[in-house]
């Protein structure tokens, strides 16, 4: 700075916060954004799991394995769903749509009410 200008240094020193400042709230807010939408999506999912669980249980209990699959279709009509899948107790799959790639472990997962097993990775 020894060759700068004093026009130069007060410019310096004036826009070097304050691109600092625009900088940090350009990054907080975009993490709080990002936030807001993957807990938003997060609960849009736990609400057509919850939805679909108790339609679904009478075509498990009378083995109506068409009206099960057409659940399944229909779930995957709506946007943001990339796969569906419905196992019964002791995980076994009795329907499946879309792309699922979930590790048999976690599909033989006892579960005690309607819950997200996997995550997107993007």
């Amino acid at each position: 700075m020894k060759n700068l200008t004093l026009r130069q240094r007060l410019l310096v020193l004036t826009l070097l916060p304050s691109a600092l400042i625009t900088t940090l709230l350009v990054l907080y807010f975009s993490m709080t954004g990002i936030s807001a939408l993957e807990t938003q999506l997060r609960a849009k999912g736990l609400a057509t799991v919850r939805y679909l669980a108790p339609i679904s249980e009478y075509g498990i209990i009378a083995g109506q394995m068409d009206s099960i699959y057409g659940l399944v279709q229909a779930a995957m009509q709506e946007p943001g769903v990339k796969a569906a899948i419905i196992v019964n107790p002791k995980g076994r799959t009795l329907a499946v749509s879309g792309r699922v790639s979930l590790a048999a472990e976690i599909i033989r997962q006892r579960l005690e009410e309607p819950s997200q097993v996997a995550e997107s990775e993007s």
